[in-house]
């Protein structure tokens, strides 16, 4: 039975995209960063201490400035990482997709490139956010977020339930 779905792969289902599959989240971004500020606070810390028992006043208003500095970044963590993404995202182009599905595999055409995935080359899907991830091999995927099919395109439940009978398995992750 073929299935055709069509779809925009737009930068929201991008953006879901890298923290599926990448982690690359406020969470994950906040982490990172905070463990990195939270050693330079405490390091200026003890060396603002010295500075200010050893009585280098120079010295005690370079580390508290830099403790401050490193205060305000802790705060702005949530912007630097709108930024980033937004960095990420500027050049990026929606692209119009049409996935076909059908007994021999998943065939894609976006901007007039063919591409042909068949069954042995599925490893897994998953539904995060409302946008079914199936992985291929080679670390490849293919996003078809729900929000963006069009009116013309199978529905998403009959391709979830062809890759349950093709022996798909659902991917269970950190992430579901």
């Amino acid at each position: 039975m073929e299935q055709v779905f069509e779809y925009t792969y737009d930068n929201s289902a991008y953006i879901t995209k890298l923290e599926f599959v990448d982690g690359y989240s406020l969470n994950s971004w906040r982490r990172t960063h905070l463990r990195d500020l939270i050693e330079s606070i405490i390091f200026l810390s003890a060396a603002s201490y010295s500075a200010y028992r050893a009585e280098l006043l120079v010295f005690l208003i370079v580390f508290v400035a830099l403790l401050g500095l490193s205060l305000v970044r802790l705060a702005t963590i949530p912007n630097s990482y709108k930024k980033s993404i937004a960095a990420t995202i500027k050049d990026r182009k929606e692209e119009s997709i049409r996935l076909v599905v059908n007994d021999d595999g998943l065939q894609e055409t976006t901007d007039g490139i063919v591409s042909f995935v068949p069954w042995s080359s599925v490893i897994s899907y998953s539904v995060f956010k409302d946008i079914l991830f199936i992985e291929l091999k080679a670390r490849l995927w293919s996003v078809i977020p729900r929000h963006s099919l069009s009116p013309a395109s199978s529905p998403l439940e009959q391709l979830i339930e062809q890759l349950k009978n093709k022996g798909v398995n659902r991917r269970v992750g950190r992430n579901e």
